[in-house]
């Protein structure tokens, strides 16, 4: 929703603003609690609701017993609102094709030749 707010232009903004307002379905993703008050401006959600879409949007903890970074909680999961009805939870889970192709870190990721010197 934040995002709304760099539209230069008030009337541009407006109308961004009432897409959102008039569509028959929302989905939202993890939202940081600072975006929830311009989100519920124009669609309702309960606080239960509200605390489901904040949880989602932390970042992931670190696993000292396997030394990486975890996923955050929130990847893969959605809200589905349609209309003033309770939102329905989703999780979405990709194949492994899928996962191959959505790899935005690849570019990051390298493998350390013999010895551990890169």
């Amino acid at each position: 929703m934040n995002d709304l707010e760099s539209i230069a232009n008030e009337e541009d903004r407006k109308k961004a603003i009432g897409f959102v307002e008039r569509a028959g379905m929302v989905i939202c993703g993890g939202l940081p609690e600072r975006e929830m008050e311009m989100l519920t401006k124009v669609v309702h959600l309960s606080d239960v609701e509200r605390d489901m879409l904040t949880s989602w949007s932390s970042p992931g903890g670190w696993n000292r017993e396997l030394g990486r970074q975890e996923p955050p909680p929130g990847r893969g999961k959605f809200l589905i609102k349609v209309g003033g009805r309770p939102g329905v939870p989703v999780q979405v889970h990709l194949t492994p094709s899928e996962l191959s192709l959505a790899n935005s870190n690849r570019r990051w990721q390298t493998t350390a030749p013999a010895g551990g010197a890169r």
